[in-house]
């Protein structure tokens, strides 16, 4: 247990719960159990519930072991119900036994967010060989963009000229294989003449020479969430180990665009 308090919430799981206390300094809420876990795959399941309608940024959830974050995943308000526990699954890929693994649970600052449990399945083989990873504004690089109160990155146009550059970065390598990338976005269109394309989204390599994949993106292509925001998923097949940046450019006059978080997940083997 970290910061925070232990109460009682009879709608959970375990009975106990951790629950953070807003407007104290943001840290881990809970950490630990400090296990040993053998090689192999893991889908991990988490669940949180927060108190009361907020958009932002509620929390992260990492697996952490000798000084190495090995998977993490950001949690957004506009993901949960307020009210009720929303479950969020992660893939933890290990490639050699592992002692003293721990959970952690870091809440933001800003709303009462609540954390119940976590429960780890052992993957069969073929499983990934890679671990569940989020993008967000710790680790992207946001140009003229600007970091939003709530953790996200905002970005809009200047006159009838596109923004070349929304986001960009973080220049991470990801071993060979296949993966969903997913991106969470909230488009706004500011005028009536904007053109159906609101941005670019694509993932390069070789220092941005080399795009990989890539797409215009339209709204009527994208899946929605909640409270505006929307998904837009790009898969991503990379046949050795490379170095990839996640962009975000192009953005037409006419629209503002927030991006919360990238969310890059291996894919299952079949």
């Amino acid at each position: 247990m970290g910061k925070g308090i232990i109460t009682h919430d009879p709608t959970s799981e375990t009975g106990n719960v951790a629950e953070s206390t807003p407007g104290t300094r943001e840290g881990h809420l809970v950490y630990g159990p400090y296990e040993f876990m053998n090689k192999g795959a893991y889908r991990l399941t988490f669940s949180v519930k927060t108190h009361t309608s907020y958009e932002g940024h509620i929390g992260t959830f990492d697996v952490y072991n000798s000084g190495n974050v090995i998977t993490k995943r950001d949690v957004y308000g506009y993901e949960v119900t307020p009210g009720n526990w929303t479950r969020f699954t992660v893939i933890l890929a290990l490639k050699q036994p592992k002692a003293a693994v721990e959970f952690r649970f870091q809440a933001s600052d800003l709303p009462t967010v609540t954390f119940d449990d976590v429960h780890a399945e052992t993957l069969p083989e073929p499983a990934p060989r890679t671990s569940t990873r989020t993008l967000n504004f710790r680790d992207l690089n946001v140009g003229t963009s600007r970091v939003t109160p709530d953790r996200v990155i905002t970005s809009t146009t200047n006159g009838q000229q596109p923004l070349e550059v929304a986001w960009s970065g973080p220049y991470m390598i990801l071993p060979a294989g296949d993966y969903a990338i997913t991106y969470h976005i909230k488009p706004t269109k500011q005028t009536q003449t904007a053109k159906p394309q609101i941005f670019y989204a694509d993932i390069a390599t070789r220092s941005g020479r080399q795009t990989l994949t890539g797409k215009w993106v339209r709204l009527d292509e994208l899946q929605p969430i909640e409270a505006g925001w929307y998904k837009l998923t790009l898969d991503l097949s990379i046949g050795q180990e490379t170095e990839l940046e996640f962009r975000g450019g192009q953005l037409q006059p006419g629209w503002a665009l927030s991006l919360s978080q990238i969310l890059i997940e291996p894919k299952t083997p079949p």
